[in-house]
């Protein structure tokens, strides 16, 4: 049975409190869409570690890489277009080709057959092109999914990229999340694992191992 570690007694306060010996990051955090500084949201959050802001479309992409070049070693940028706007790839490529290379991970992409913001036709190219990105410049792929598991699982497993996928906000039960497991991927879990109504999703997360487990504020 691991131990753990001695605590460190706080005289001023006359509390216990164990060392931290992991770090936090959120996997998914749109501090550039927010509205509020930057730095100050940050400044809520100093056990965290790590912050990984996602675009959602060649702009925010674009802020989101302005803000790690701000705050180093705290922000990881990702670039992309959210399904919603899938109908704008042609439109938005060049720039978020662009902007691939100075990227952490390629996304947030994905497929959303929930709202239908986009055809999903549109949406399943999108994603498509969003991979060869991710393949080109070799980095992880962030991926949304809502109502359309079937499909996104067989894009993954087609283009044999479930090693490199993060499903963010994953809200798949016991069965979706094993089929993933399968093709390799990792699960970030957001607010909805701790809803009244997330039973489904909390059996689903009960299956994943701690190596493939991340959190995130969305």
């Amino acid at each position: 049975m691991a131990t753990l570690p001695k605590c460190v007694v706080s005289r001023a306060r006359g509390t216990c409190r164990y060392p931290r010996t992991v770090a936090w990051v959120d996997t998914h955090c749109h501090l550039q869409l927010d509205g509020r500084p930057p730095s100050e949201l940050l400044q809520r959050a100093p056990m965290v570690d790590w912050v990984v802001v996602p675009g959602v479309d060649a702009e925010s992409s674009r802020a989101a890489l302005e803000l790690a070049v701000s705050f180093p070693g705290r922000v990881l940028a990702t670039v992309g277009l959210h399904p919603h706007d899938a109908s704008l790839w042609d439109q938005q490529s060049d720039e978020i080709i662009g902007l691939a290379a100075g990227a952490s991970a390629i996304g947030e992409t994905g497929l959303d057959f929930y709202r239908d913001l986009s055809p999903r036709a549109e949406q399943e190219r999108a994603l498509g092109l969003h991979i060869e990105l991710a393949i080109e410049h070799d980095l992880p792929l962030v991926v949304h999914c809502r109502d359309a598991f079937d499909r996104v699982h067989a894009i993954l497993e087609a283009n044999e990229v479930g090693s490199r996928t993060l499903l963010h906000c994953w809200t798949g039960g016991p069965r979706w999340t094993t089929r993933f497991l399968g093709l390799g991927c990792r699960f970030s879990f957001a607010g909805p694992l701790a809803f009244e109504t997330g039973d489904t999703v909390r059996r689903g997360a009960a299956l994943v191992p701690p190596g493939r487990t991340m959190v995130e504020t969305d």
